[in-house]
């Protein structure tokens, strides 16, 4: 037996092992995590991000100062006029959209949220996530949309992430760890 007949004989194999496994799967109908419809899709609540490289961006919401701690380089969009919301743009966001923003959650206490968890920090963050939002010539758009619940505060989580080929509309959370109320814990 010469060495090019193993080698196909060894890709023939992995042929039919990946030609098994998807008549398999088929037989078995079994949902991959995008065949679901958003409302039955499972995210895990991310650790906190390493305080490595980051650093603290101070802010203001109504009469309420907080801080949080995000990588160096996040740009901090605030409106002009009455603060009710911040946007953080993600220091490697340039041509792709990728930023989140926290306001004034107003009248969202009964909305109902597929996923929840708690944070290092003590708060709630109740979250769907829709993983078709849009999409543009950078690729598609997916989103985290939420409530985050600090003691009896809380604000509205909207977290966006634009990708050709991976997308990560919870890619916030690890940030959401390190928010803080100035003169809380």
């Amino acid at each position: 037996m010469s060495a090019g007949r193993g080698i196909w004989r060894v890709s023939d194999a992995l042929i039919l092992i990946a030609v098994g496994v998807v008549v398999i799967r088929m037989a078995t109908d079994v949902p991959s995590r995008t065949d679901s419809p958003p409302s039955q899709r499972r995210y895990f609540i991310l650790g906190a991000a390493n305080t490595a490289g980051l650093e603290r961006a101070d802010f203001m919401l109504g009469d309420v100062r907080y801080h949080i701690l995000l990588p160096r380089g996040t740009r901090v969009q605030l409106p002009r006029g009455q603060v009710h919301s911040v946007t953080f743009w993600h220091p490697q966001s340039t041509r792709l959209l990728r930023n989140f923003t926290l306001g004034a959650a107003l009248g969202e206490s009964d909305a109902r949220y597929a996923g929840t968890g708690t944070l290092s920090n003590g708060a709630v963050l109740r979250y769907n996530i829709d993983d078709d939002y849009g999409g543009g010539s950078g690729g598609a758009e997916a989103e985290l949309k939420g409530r985050l619940e600090m003691g009896a505060r809380a604000l509205a989580v909207t977290c966006h992430d634009q990708s050709e080929w991976h997308l990560q509309p919870d890619w916030c959370v690890p940030y959401l760890h390190h928010l803080r109320i100035d003169g809380g814990s």
